[in-house]
């Protein structure tokens, strides 16, 4: 056997042991790193204002994960602007006509404000759809393409690929699997 085959195999063996050893704390280890990649920047307004429009707290964090990675000043090249990611045109009409306000489109790269009109809207598209899958389109298509698509093809739940639009399909399949990893991860949420 060549010298450079056994390095490489005590290399090996060294790192099974090692990986063996620390087994014990693995979980635990894991689990905190999995916490750094899962944040839960803006604890205190996702749950305030996932309580007040009744949205999981575990989702409203996987939404703003995938829309903006916790970047409060991020914008999309179509113009949603925010944590998550709303629309101006949106929050517009939401600010006018459901909450009686003067909408300053600023105000989106507020966090407070991007998430008291963030989980308002997907309780919105929640209670029209009917379900969070169905929100969670919606809410990356928008709510008149979603509308206009199931009335023409229809939706059964977990068919992603019927959603024509393969940016929307992806989106839904992250946000849902990041709304499990937080459940998974906290349990105060």
């Amino acid at each position: 056997m060549k010298k450079s085959n056994v390095l490489t195999s005590v290399f090996v063996i060294f790192l099974i042991l090692l990986f063996a050893t620390v087994g014990l704390l693995s979980d635990h280890v894991f689990k905190d790193i999995e916490k750094i990649i899962y944040p839960e920047e803006y604890f205190e307004l996702v749950v305030k204002y996932s309580e007040e429009n009744s949205v999981p707290a575990a989702l409203t964090f996987a939404v703003i994960k995938v829309e903006s990675n916790f970047d409060k000043t991020a914008e999309s090249s179509a113009g949603a602007m925010g944590l998550m990611q709303m629309m101006p045109s949106t929050y517009k009409w939401l600010a006018e006509s459901k909450f009686d306000e003067i909408p300053i489109t600023a105000l989106l790269y507020t966090p407070e404000t991007n998430i008291r009109y963030g989980t308002y809207y997907l309780r919105y598209l929640y209670d029209k759809f009917g379900s969070w899958e169905k929100a969670l389109i919606a809410y990356n298509w928008g709510e008149g393409n979603f509308k206009k698509f199931l009335d023409e093809h229809g939706y059964t739940a977990g068919d992603y690929d019927s959603i024509p639009v393969k940016e929307t399909r992806n989106y839904v399949k992250k946000v849902l699997h990041h709304w499990a990893k937080y459940e998974e991860l906290y349990d105060n949420i």
